[in-house]
């Protein structure tokens, strides 16, 4: 019996991967994945400690041996020492991923989808394999004496008190033939992941699930920091987990039997391995079908509340609505002409100290000018490093902007005629003014992991600093093992200064006015075999145009390949053969308006424009889009391959430029977890993911 409360032990802690608080230190998957094989080799030589040592051969069954028994409880004991350190391993580096995943399609997917997915069937199922290992916990906890030494020799005192017949019937309900078994909740599992052929053949929970992400993954995954690939094989490496634990539980339940003289069971072990060993093949096979359509892009949604400089940042005083009278509009002081005639001005000065004088000046180019009314009020804004007006109120009743109680107070602005032959209008420009509050500069310096380290860009944002919005990183180290979960630390942003030496525009920033304000909206890709090492922005035909660096990697070793490393760009303009098309934005008030959720709306190969927002709405007073700059870092962490910038919003909003990255793609590199057909040669050839990616 003493051998029982290790082999118990070790039972128990395959249970603990779904009901665990650690963390993984290793994030990625083939740290894990690779111990399904070398499990596989410690319980198929734990069959060779429980055979009786003089049965002739395989199969035949003599009959009960006491003192072969306690000899080989003492080599079950140690073997079984061994496989609850894998099981540790496994615990490690699947609880993050397994337990999140689980979570995030509970909490995000609408009730009639879950139910149609059939997901809390599949979470009842996993459960009852945990369980069935949690009761076994519990014999432990409660049947073991620690006044005794496991292996200690007191006469007449035994170690572990819970009774063989305790033992006896849970194994032989573990492989009993029915759905609340082991091998009946083992078998249902199977059905929904890989459901069998025939007439009244279901779909796989996986094609499913992915579908739904599909219509439904705009709104539910942008909450969870996952692509829809990444959390599918999230799911999938938690159903494995599972299955491991069936299967140990099914093997160690006939070595108990065996043990005990209820029977030989070897046949029964084999027949039920090459039956997983099917399982696994054709369930890699349905998962890596379904992994190879979805997608791999994780971004960020909107936040619970809007938090300027902590979820978004603004381009200031780009565009600009300005109350300008056509008197200044010409070095003449003329009103000859009209408003539409000032497509393109100047302000040329302040005529007698007017309502000019009373109102933050424009001292750059002047665009669009129009006119409304002759007279009006005019609500100065409270907010004047960002606003010059509230709103503006013609006597004809139109109003630019919201109209509200006006703190300041309103001022009364009127129209004059001059020489009794020219009407001086007052007129609605747009301001293009460089000055010290406007924010509208963008770092050209790449951002760069550190790949003499062998690190990697796991994460991306986009701050301001210095009035200068630069994309900044998060790195991670790549070991053999995956991504070393522990050395994550966001990169220091360069916060070189427009005044600094050496400090050159178009060297190391982008500055927008009217002419260049056009941000390409793309999705970048690594070619096969290449990780994200690198992004930047470059200036290309007055556009801001998003390029990344890729660097090798060989996925066995974790070892990047730093010479090999290339520039990946989309570098297609308005010009070219097959144009960008642009993404206008109609009548757009301010982003964080809106009380709906910002959905993505634009594809890549397109552009957009930095402009004001609508003059009836806003007067024309906000520049948009917003720039989204919550950090992006899936979690948990894994190699990316790809990175885009994309635009979402709500119509008639001016919605966010945002970052979106894209998670490596794993699809052609899972593989069946079984025995392997030369276990005591290599058994730990065969992983859940192989290593070996080309």
């Amino acid at each position: 019996m003493r051998t029982f409360s290790i082999l118990l032990a070790c039972l128990s802690l395959f249970a603990a991967g779904l009901i665990s608080n650690s963390s993984a230190e290793f994030a990625d998957v083939t740290d894990w994945v690779q111990i399904g094989g070398e499990l596989f080799a410690k319980i198929f030589h734990t069959w060779e400690v429980v055979s009786p040592e003089d049965q002739d051969g395989p199969g035949e069954y003599l009959g009960p041996e006491l003192p072969g028994v306690r000899r080989r409880e003492r080599k079950l004991l140690s073997r079984m020492k061994e496989v609850s350190q894998l099981v540790n391993r496994v615990e490690r580096a699947v609880f993050a991923s397994s337990e999140a995943t689980v979570r995030a399609l509970m909490t995000n997917l609408p009730d009639v989808v879950r139910l149609e997915l059939r997901l809390d069937r599949l979470t009842e199922l996993m459960t009852g394999v945990g369980d069935r290992n949690a009761e076994l916990s519990d014999y432990i906890k409660d049947g073991y004496d620690n006044t005794t030494e496991l292996l200690g020799t007191t006469p007449g005192k035994s170690a572990f008190q819970v009774e063989a017949h305790t033992l006896l019937d849970f194994a032989n309900h573990a492989v009993a033939h029915d759905e609340s078994s082991v091998r009946g909740l083992m078998s249902r599992i199977n059905s929904l992941v890989a459901p069998a052929s025939g007439p009244f053949r279901s779909r796989s929970i996986f094609v499913m699930l992915n579908d739904a992400l599909k219509d439904q993954g705009a709104g539910v995954l942008c909450g969870t920091q996952q692509s829809p690939q990444q959390l599918l094989l999230n799911l999938f490496n938690s159903i494995q987990l599972v299955q491991l634990q069936g299967y140990a539980v099914m093997q160690f339940s006939w070595m108990i039997l065996r043990l005990y003289d209820k029977g030989n069971f070897s046949v029964e072990a084999k027949i039920y391995e090459r039956q997983f060993k099917r399982h696994q093949e054709t369930q890699v096979a349905v998962v890596r079908g379904v992994l190879k359509t979805a997608s791999r892009a994780a971004w960020r949604c909107d936040p619970s509340d809007h938090k300027e400089g902590t979820t978004y940042e603004q381009v200031t005083r780009l565009l600009q609505g300005f109350l300008v009278n056509e008197v200044d509009l010409n070095g003449e002081q003329s009103c000859k002409e009209n408003c539409a005639f000032y497509n393109y001005a100047e302000p040329y000065g302040c005529f007698k100290d007017l309502y000019c004088a009373q109102q933050p000046w424009c001292f750059g180019r002047l665009h669009n000018c129009q006119y409304f009314d002759s007279d009006l009020w005019v609500c100065p804004s409270t907010n004047i490093t960002r606003r010059r007006y509230d709103y503006l109120e013609f006597e004809n009743g139109q109003v630019l902007g919201e109209k509200k109680q006006c703190e300041r107070g309103t001022s009364k602005v009127d129209s004059w005629w001059r020489y009794l032959m020219w009407h001086c209008s007052y007129c609605v420009c747009l301001c293009d003014e460089d000055g010290p509050l406007s924010d509208r500069y963008f770092s050209l310096r790449p951002v760069l992991s550190d790949i003499s380290s062998n690190k990697v860009v796991t994460g991306l944002r986009i701050v301001k600093k210095n009035r200068i919005f630069h994309f900044q990183i998060e790195q991670g180290e790549v070991t053999p093992k995956g991504l070393n979960k522990s050395e994550l630390d966001w990169k220091s942003v360069d916060g070189f200064s427009l005044y600094g030496k050496d400090v050159r525009e178009g060297q190391d920033y982008f500055k927008l006015d009217w002419q260049q304000r056009a941000i390409d909206l793309d999705d970048l890709m690594a070619p096969a075999g290449h990780v994200l090492t690198g992004v930047a922005f470059r200036n290309i035909g007055g556009h801001l145009n998003l390029i990344m660096r890729a660097t090798p990697i060989d996925i066995r070793t974790g070892r990047l390949q730093p010479k090999g490393s290339i520039w990946v760009d989309n570098s297609n303009t308005p010009n070219s053969g097959t144009p960008r098309t642009e993404l206008v934005l109609d009548k757009p008030d301010v982003s964080t308006k809106t009380i709906a959720s910002s959905r993505p709306d634009s594809k890549p190969d397109m552009f957009i424009r930095f402009t004001n927002t609508d003059l009836g709405r806003d007067a024309a007073q906000t520049t948009v889009p917003f720039i989204d700059i919550q950090y992006l870092a899936p979690d948990p962490p894994v190699l990316l391959s790809g990175v885009g910038i994309f635009h979402k919003g709500q119509p008639h909003y001016g919605g966010f430029i945002a970052p979106k990255v894209f998670t490596y793609d794993y699809s052609h590199v899972i593989a069946p977890i079984s025995p392997s057909d030369d276990v005591e040669g290599n058994a730990a050839n065969e992983y859940f993911v192989e290593q070996n990616v080309n």
